[in-house]
């Protein structure tokens, strides 16, 4: 039973995603989707013995509906699409020694896979948004500037969240196409290519590390500034009475916080003085790399 449920909902799945990217999103094909994971994580259940690939196919369920409830359907099938044709060229690659499609497809995987979370983050935020927007009408107007400030806070944070999952997924996409180099390099014997994985696997951590950083200081930072912009908005008359400042308007005029960029590992960068980092040199696959 178990594993009829599963190819059962494998089937409803593959055909409501086929007829989702044929004619678009609708009715017919969501609760077509929907019921496809949800036959699939009962069956997974019923093999486990476990509510857990029930609780996680409910959830799927609910994204997959923000998702194209919000207008991200097409995103998130483009995404589909992309895991789909990479998981085709890598094993194409691998079957025929054809290392460059290997590669490729590692690379699509990975694209994909952040195409189909952007697709269901951005969809999750819209959801936040809209309820938002209908309780500001629902009340008039009358909390339009904390429901304002509530809004850019979801806006900011669930941009960062994004931001940083690109980042993990990118890094992922590096150690995985470095692991890729390392095992063929291996198998074949071609030690320079099995040592430019190495770097690759090593260049991808360092970079994914430097590159989650920087977006945390950024994010501070944006914070910051958030605050400098209101409080810049913030502005009174001197009453006349008062001497040497009468009549004067006193406000604020605090200056925004630039964000920073941290230089990551094989790429060019102004150095400036007493920042030093390291890099890797002479990397490149073809001509003369000359540093100034």
């Amino acid at each position: 039973a178990g594993i009829s449920l599963i190819a059962t909902g494998l089937t409803m799945l593959v055909t409501a995603f086929h007829d989702a990217s044929e004619n678009g999103w609708d009715f017919y094909n969501l609760m077509l989707s929907i019921a496809g994971i949800l036959a699939t994580g009962i069956g997974i259940a019923i093999l486990t013995g476990s509510w857990i690939p029930l609780l996680i196919a409910a959830i799927a369920s609910l994204l997959l509906a923000f998702t194209v409830a919000t207008g991200h359907g097409k995103e998130l099938i483009d995404g589909i699409k992309l895991i789909l044709q990479g998981f085709i060229d890598f094993f194409k690659g691998v079957f025929t020694g054809d290392l460059e499609t290997a590669l490729n497809g590692v690379g699509e995987i990975f694209d994909g896979l952040k195409k189909v979370i952007g697709s269901i983050i951005d969809g999750i935020k819209d959801t936040f948004l809209s309820f938002l927007d209908w309780l500001d009408e629902k009340t008039g107007g009358k909390l339009s500037p904390l429901i304002d400030f509530i809004k850019e806070i979801i806006t900011d944070g669930f941009d960062y969240v994004k931001r940083n999952i690109g980042i993990v997924v990118d890094t992922l996409k590096d150690i995985f196409s470095g692991l890729v180099k390392f095992v063929s390099g291996v198998f074949t014997q071609d030690w320079d290519t099995a040592w430019e994985g190495v770097k690759d696997i090593f260049k991808g951590i360092w970079n994914g590390i430097v590159s989650l950083l920087e977006s945390a200081v950024n994010f501070l930072i944006d914070g910051v500034n958030f605050l400098f912009e209101k409080l810049n908005t913030i502005s009174f008359e001197v009453p006349d009475w008062i001497p040497g400042i009468g009549g004067e308007s006193l406000g604020f005029n605090l200056s925004p916080i630039e964000p920073i960029s941290i230089p990551r590992l094989a790429k060019g960068t102004v150095i400036p003085p007493n920042r030093e980092f390291l890099a890797v040199l002479g990397d490149q696959k073809q001509g003369t790399n000359i540093e100034t």
